[in-house]
């Protein structure tokens, strides 16, 4: 009993001891609470407040200036289908046989199936920039602006290769969207992405460039897809497809087009994981000007086989001045009979270095080069050839005439 109180007394006066510490040391301000990050406990200054508010309103602003250009698209596409009504009642034999006379005598019937996407005006009589695979096959499209306005839109033209279409409606002194240059544009600059995502018409998402020339092996089938999307975390989801990807001045560099996603029948996240998508403005509006032009896209080649270049190959390559170093490039083992690379004089085992002025260290950057041009463009290509630098003046042609 007697060991019981000796406790007792022993933790009462361990308490009363810490309490006592404690209004000691607030008295002389010796326990500030901090922060765990630095154990300073400063405030956070007024400038970097300024500087987030600041920040706050150039978005409002963006999202101001361009979301009135940015429209909802609605497609719908009829099908013909055979078979059994869905919507008739199951029910064994009889059910057998009413399957069986509808497929030999029932006349097909039509369903018509609904998609949506999102685009942006780009001339204020109605022309609208989008993604070909929003609109590919619709029977009908409809355009609805943020002010609720409504109309029926007409596809100009599509290019599958490159998954871009152009779309118009009937209108006059439309809101239209600037358009910037994605060469500008860098690796982590603020960037605003506006679309249409899940039905949820007209949403601001933000974030910023996460990387600039990004191949996407598979997306895209044909010689001449895309190799150079700009990559970014700005959330896009399943109805973004087709909007704009702005930059902090309000001009749009991009076209939304894809996600990567984790999704599938393993329960993954399905929809936006920060990693998106969006097709250079700069080659979107090439392909759109000609849509709109003749209805139809061509697309520059230089007309040879080319594969990249690395020091271990080197030394393999036609042409290679022995003992010489070649590091990098687009190495050439095939020319295309009459194309615009014979025509110039290029030959098997040349490496090409340059396009213009842009440098070329590998297959990827000699397609995004030329793609950057237009069919009948001259342009100056570098190259090297028995140890030696040499030039030649190439006059692109079109993919429909190597």
């Amino acid at each position: 009993m007697a060991t019981g109180f000796s406790r007792a007394r022993l933790g009462a006066a361990v308490v009363t001891a810490f309490v006592c510490g404690l209004l000691f040391a607030s008295g002389f301000d010796l326990t500030r609470f901090g922060f765990a990050q630095d154990g300073k406990g400063g405030k956070v200054a007024s400038s970097q407040v300024q500087s987030l508010a600041e920040t706050g309103s150039a978005f409002e602003a963006i999202a101001d200036h361009v979301t009135p250009a940015v429209v909802s698209i609605q497609t719908q596409r009829v099908r013909v289908a055979r078979g059994r009504n869905p919507q008739a009642p199951r029910g064994g034999i009889e059910d057998f046989f009413r399957n069986f006379e509808q497929q030999q005598g029932q006349q097909p019937r039509e369903q018509a199936q609904e998609a949506s996407g999102t685009g942006f005006i780009v001339s204020k009589d109605g022309y609208i920039l989008t993604n070909n695979h929003v609109v590919a096959d619709a029977d009908k499209v409809t355009v609805t602006l943020l002010d609720k306005r409504t109309f029926t839109a007409k596809v100009i033209g599509r290019d599958p290769t490159t998954d871009v279409a152009v779309i118009k409606v009937d209108g006059s002194d439309l809101p239209v969207a600037n358009l910037g240059d994605d060469n500008v544009a860098r690796v982590g600059q603020w960037v605003v992405a506006i679309g249409n995502p899940l039905g949820l018409d007209f949403t601001v998402t933000a974030g910023i460039i996460s990387a600039k020339g990004r191949p996407l092996p598979g997306l895209l089938q044909g010689n001449y897809a895309i190799t150079d999307y700009i990559q970014t975390d700005a959330a896009i989801n399943p109805g973004n497809s087709g909007g704009p990807l702005v930059d902090g001045g309000g001009k749009v560099i991009g076209i939304n087009s894809a996600i990567a996603s984790l999704g599938g029948s393993g329960g993954g996240q399905v929809g936006s994981i920060g990693v998106g998508f969006s097709i250079p403005i700069d080659q979107a509006r090439s392909i759109a000007e000609e849509l709109i032009r003749t209805g139809v896209a061509t697309h520059p080649v230089i007309g040879v086989r080319a594969q990249t270049v690395t020091p271990g190959m080197a030394q393999t390559i036609p042409g290679a001045e022995a003992g010489a170093i070649i590091r990098d490039g687009a190495g050439v083992p095939g020319i295309v009979a009459g194309g615009a690379a014979a025509v110039g004089g290029l030959k098997t085992g040349d490496i090409i270095t340059k396009v213009g002025s842009a440098r070329v260290t590998t297959v990827d950057e000699l397609v995004v080069a030329v793609r950057k041009l237009k069919v009948g463009d001259s342009v100056e290509v570098t190259y090297i050839r028995d140890g030696k630098t040499l030039k030649a003046a190439i006059v692109l042609q079109s993919d429909g005439t190597r």
